[in-house]
């Protein structure tokens, strides 16, 4: 599902190239497919029956971000395929994503995806997890705003020392959100330019 069709990642250039080994459908603004945003979890829902994997690729590949649609899709039996410069590691749980950019090529991925559906065993473990964990649904912009009010509550110590939210360099989360994050875009020829 896509409303900015030629967004500063590079994704849409990574899923042209993926379409050339894989079949991929796509819906909304930049797409034939339509399901309206305002159907919610029924698109999700669909897709689940339909789909064995969803590409959650995001507008910008800049360090520490991922967005919210990443986190909707762990509700529903199908793979997220993740484009983004945010450590998944830390925040999803092991074996339950596969991530665009691990690959040397989109062909590499589709390779894979084309390996893993043809193995049931394979593909359904990318679904174990689901027997240790639970995804708690919070608002993002809820959990965003508590941010301020959680570093306020840690002493010297543990706010110099968290590896989560910020580290040593960075005391001003605005200033390094704004300033002093990087950004890179996928491209066929020069796999990634960076900007800032």
């Amino acid at each position: 599902m896509v409303s900015h069709c030629h967004a500063p990642s590079g994704r849409h250039e990574y899923v042209e190239e993926l379409a050339r080994y894989i079949d991929v459908d796509i819906y909304g603004e930049c797409g034939p497919f339509k399901c309206p945003r305002s159907e919610g979890s029924h698109c999700y829902e669909y897709f689940e029956k339909k789909y064995r994997y969803y590409l959650s690729f995001e507008n910008s590949i800049c360090n520490d971000y991922f967005t919210e649609k990443l986190l909707n899709l762990l509700n529903y039996t199908i793979i997220p395929i993740v484009l983004g410069g945010g450590n998944y590691s830390y925040v999803l749980p092991n074996h339950s994503y596969i991530d665009a950019l691990s690959f040397k090529s989109p062909r590499d991925l589709a390779m894979l995806l084309l390996s893993l559906s043809a193995d049931e065993r394979r593909y359904n473990s990318y679904f174990e997890w689901k027997s240790r964990f639970t995804v708690n649904n919070n608002d993002y912009r809820t959990l965003s705003c508590q941010i301020c009010p959680k570093l306020k509550q840690l002493t010297q110590n543990e706010f110099l020392s968290s590896n989560v939210l910020c580290n040593r360099r960075h005391k001003d989360l605005d200033n390094w959100w704004y300033n002093e994050g990087w950004c890179k875009s996928w491209s066929p020829w020069n796999r990634f330019k960076f900007w800032s």
